[in-house]
């Protein structure tokens, strides 16, 4: 298997779903971050390219993370995904994601999965964000706080 790409490091398992689908990395890029996974043979589908399941889970994942980076969190509410092209096994497998816009309830984002440049899903979602409670002392916590 090749090397993971410079940059990368591995994201602390969070949840019990997404761990237990990849390996997953990420980079600060800029801004933002990347999101990175190796396409595996657990990720093909019978035509042995990526699973449409795996790259949409991906997408959204990327998503969410983006999200955390800025300092918010939510969860899906819409998810659109065009599927571009194939990820092969093997692939080093991107997610790019940005706020397009946002109000105080949602969080409007754009992005794609890209192998060595060439995008494989163009994405869109709508995130509910978490609303921050204002404590009795008048401070904000947020949620579990």
């Amino acid at each position: 298997m090749k090397p993971i790409p410079a940059g990368f490091e591995p994201v602390p398992p969070r949840g019990g779903f997404t761990p237990g689908i990849a390996d997953l990395y990420v980079k600060r890029e800029g801004e933002g971050i990347v999101r990175g996974v190796r396409v595996e043979p657990r990720h093909l589908n019978a035509a042995g390219i990526a699973h449409g399941g795996f790259l949409a889970t991906m997408m959204d994942s990327t998503f969410g993370n983006t999200l955390g980076h800025l300092g918010r969190r939510g969860f899906t509410v819409r998810l659109v995904t065009d599927y571009v092209g194939p990820a092969k096994r093997g692939d080093w497998l991107e997610g790019r994601a940005r706020v397009v816009r946002a109000t105080q309830t949602l969080a409007f984002l754009e992005g794609e999965l890209t192998v060595d440049g060439r995008v494989v899903l163009a994405g869109q979602a709508v995130f509910r964000l978490h609303q921050e409670k204002r404590s009795q002392s008048g401070g904000t916590r947020g949620p579990g706080s």
